[in-house]
């Protein structure tokens, strides 16, 4: 099939809404996320990315990799340095992740901060992982995110 990306029309009330998670047990959606009544199915709450063509229409945009979304884990702008460097050594260490591509000289030693080198071990733990229940939390330093942070010659891999 290939890749995609998706965007979906909604206005800005019910894209507001849908943000609040306020339009669940409402007559605007039904419990299955609008599948009868028109709500935006493919997202929820926190899944939403704004993307503003115009002023009167947000759309929602989500990649789509054979059939599955792609989500990649990244660590959250909210945490401080000294939560995501315990959260990287037990990432790096303990939990399994491929740590190599963020070592000096390496395609994701750059940018050299915890913040960068965090999300690559994430997400290289998440993506190994995930398939048999591993989560992307990391003591609420971490988020998922279906904005691939690739770049340069840093890739972030993404497994369906």
């Amino acid at each position: 099939m290939g890749k995609k990306t998706y965007a979906i029309g909604v206005t800005r009330e019910r894209w507001q809404k849908e943000r609040q998670g306020s339009l669940e047990g409402t007559d605007d959606c039904n419990e299955e996320r609008g599948r009868d009544k028109g709500c935006s199915e493919e997202f929820k709450g926190d899944e939403l990315e704004e993307f503003r063509p115009d002023r009167n229409e947000v759309f929602s945009v989500r990649n789509v990799f054979d059939g599955q979304f792609e989500e990649w884990c990244i660590a959250d702008e909210q945490t401080p340095d000294d939560e995501l460097m315990k959260a990287l050594n037990w990432a790096c260490g303990k939990g399994g992740a491929d740590c190599s591509k963020i070592l000096a000289n390496k395609p994701c030693y750059l940018p050299n901060t915890i913040r960068d080198h965090a999300s690559y071990a994430f997400n290289n733990y998440y993506q190994k992982f995930k398939n048999i229940g591993a989560t992307c939390y990391f003591n609420a330093a971490a988020m998922i995110t279906d904005l691939d942070p690739s770049h340069k010659s840093c890739k972030y891999e993404h497994h369906p």
